[in-house]
């Protein structure tokens, strides 16, 4: 039988910065959305002014913001997935923000996703991570980039763990990962998100990562200082925004690629998820 396998491609440049917490009160979903959205304009000298579901103008005013969201919320009676979300031009966006806290998924996760174009130099991006984060109490933020996320031999274990849960006349419908064209994983491997305690132990290293100040005891303040990145900001409220480099992380960059895997050995984080791990 030929072996079956699926061709995946690397993402250079993902620019979509992902900001999560434990679903909470606290600030509401009206203050959350006004204030993001006015971190976001101030940053970035733009103004969010359209609804992504139905591109009619919103206000960006406190007002504004609770009409808008109480329309919405009429949509997602019947389409509960519907996301709540904010653009600052319909035909050539530069940001897109929304919130998701989507039923059928995590009900007890909330997230907000700014999508930007890729002509936004590092110094906003890392102002725009620490300040949202710090507003929205995450638990943790992170640069997502498709590619980087099955590297750490994930996708390979996704692969192993899919045979096992199926019957042996099954598996040839089961596809196996091939190798990145262009891209050498000698990354460190890592565990499942959902085999140990995020809340405590960093997923991975992206790009460019805000760290609780959980995570930041978690892992060792001296640890985290002393490991080889572009940049480090220490925030009032404990927590560090980190970029691995200076430039966008490309995974088909071996000097990238060989800086990430420094990094994540320094920090050990094999051993602190393993340490973590859910039973």
């Amino acid at each position: 039988m030929t072996e079956t396998t699926q061709e995946f491609k690397p993402v250079l440049e993902e620019r979509t910065f992902i900001s999560e917490r434990l679903a909470r009160s606290e600030p509401s979903r009206e203050q959350v959305m006004f204030n993001v959205a006015n971190i976001l304009c101030r940053e970035l000298s733009i103004t969010l002014q359209y609804d992504w579901q139905t591109e009619q103008k919103v206000k960006l005013t406190k007002a504004g913001v609770s009409k808008w969201l109480a329309n919405l919320d009429k949509l997602r009676e019947f389409d509960p997935d519907c996301v709540y979300g904010l653009l600052d031009h319909l035909s050539n966006p530069k940001v897109i923000f929304y919130w998701s806290q989507i039923p059928s998924r995590r009900p007890e996760r909330e997230e907000l996703r700014c999508r930007l174009s890729h002509d936004i130099p590092l110094e906003p991006l890392l102002n725009i991570f620490s300040k949202v984060s710090l507003y929205f109490q995450a638990d943790y933020s992170y640069m997502y980039n498709l590619t980087l996320r099955n590297l750490h031999n994930r996708a390979m274990r996704g692969y192993e763990r899919a045979l096992a849960r199926r019957p042996p006349e099954e598996h040839q419908y089961i596809l196996k990962p091939a190798p990145y064209e262009g891209v050498t994983d000698n990354l460190p491997p890592l565990l499942f998100g959902s085999e140990f305690d995020r809340l405590r132990v960093p997923d991975g290293v992206w790009w460019i990562n805000y760290w609780s100040p959980l995570q930041v005891d978690t892992v060792g303040v001296d640890r985290i200082r002393t490991a080889n990145w572009a940049r480090l900001i220490e925030l009032p409220n404990g927590g560090m925004t980190l970029a691995v480099t200076e430039d966008a992380f490309d995974v088909t960059n071996p000097a990238h690629m060989a800086r990430l895997a420094e990094i994540v050995e320094h920090l050990q984080l094999r051993q602190l998820q393993e340490h973590y791990r859910i039973h």
